[in-house]
This record gives structure tokens, sequence and C-alpha cells, in this order.
């Protein structure tokens, strides 16, 4: 079983994850620059629950007419830029439509992922290599938060959301599919 690949797939799950988790320790600041109430910072959560939920049941669709690889890849330019355009959003209204996004950009990620898994490890690998990359999530549950609090006595949250988005853009991350989105190039 090569690991390589495992580590790059064990990378991406991480990275998807984390657009969750980033927002818990930042959600406060988000509170306080906006004027909102729990409820309705709880609210934004919501939007990105939508969203996630809405692209899990269209992915597969669009993924296998798209490519696997290319749907990954999109998904992640996508989630980089909202996350540009969240350094000068202001509005109530317009953090939902961006959680919305991020959502629906980051429910492309796990149905694509999948089929690329299964095509690079022969089946009597499967129930490991989707384990291992399934980690990738719990580890971001855990380490997100905490670099994200760490980060945050250096940084404004808006800097922050820019340099996740940054870690996203293929070009600039190390992404397994930088080149040629149908070929791998570790």
């Amino acid at each position: 079983m090569e690991f390589l690949p495992l580590f790059i797939f064990w990378s991406l799950r991480f990275l998807n994850f984390s657009t969750r988790t980033v927002f818990s320790p930042i959600l406060p600041l988000i509170e306080d620059n906006l004027f909102l109430s729990h409820s309705e910072a709880g609210g934004l959560f919501t939007s990105f629950s939508i969203g996630y939920g809405l692209s899990l049941l269209v992915a597969g669709r669009f993924a296998s007419a798209w490519g696997y690889k290319r749907t990954v890849t999109i998904g992640f330019i996508v989630i980089g830029l909202i996350y540009f355009v969240l350094q000068w959003t202001e509005s109530y209204l317009a953090f939902h439509i961006i959680f919305f996004s991020i959502g629906f950009a980051s429910g492309t990620y796990l149905p694509s992922v999948i089929p690329i898994i299964t095509e690079t490890y022969g089946s009597r690998h499967w129930g490991k290599a989707i384990a291992v990359h399934d980690s990738g999530a719990s580890f971001s549950l855990f380490a997100i938060p905490i670099l994200v609090t760490f980060s945050l006595h250096f940084l404004q949250w808006r800097r922050l959301c820019l340099i996740m988005g940054i870690m996203r853009i293929p070009g600039h991350s190390g992404h397994p599919f930088r080149s040629n989105p149908d070929t791998y190039s570790i």
C-alpha cells in the first residue's frame, strides 16, 4: 500500500474538514464584529449545513460528469475564493451566503474522493485507505481550533481566513491535482 497518496488524501480530508472547524474559535469575534446574538451566529452554521447537505445530494451527479479529480480541485478553489471574499463581508445576510457557499463547495469533496481512493488502491486495501483518510477529519476537529486560537494572538480573524483561502489554492499548497486535474502529479 503506497503511503504518499494516502498522506495526500489524509491532508485533503484534514483541509476539507477544517472548513467546519475553523469557525468555532472565531465565531465570537464575528458575533462582536456584526453585533450578533448567539442564536444569530449559530444560524450561520445552519446555512453551512444546508449547503453541505445539498451538495452531498447533487455532487455525485456532476462529479461523474466533470471527473472526480477535477471536482475535488474545483471545490478547493471555490472554498479558497470564498475565504478571500470573506475579508470584505460585513452584513449578516452576506455571511449566510458565504457559509452556505463554503458548505456547498466542501460537500463536493467526499463523494468525489472515495472513487479516487478506490481507483488508487486495490479492493483489499479500501477499508484501510478510507479509514486513514477519514482520520484526517478527526484530527482537524482537534487541531484546527487549537491552531486558530493560537493564531488569533498574532492575526486578526479576517487575515486568518485569508491564509485559509491561500491554503486551498492548488498552485500554492502542494495540491496533488495542481497541473492536470485528470492525472496525479505526486
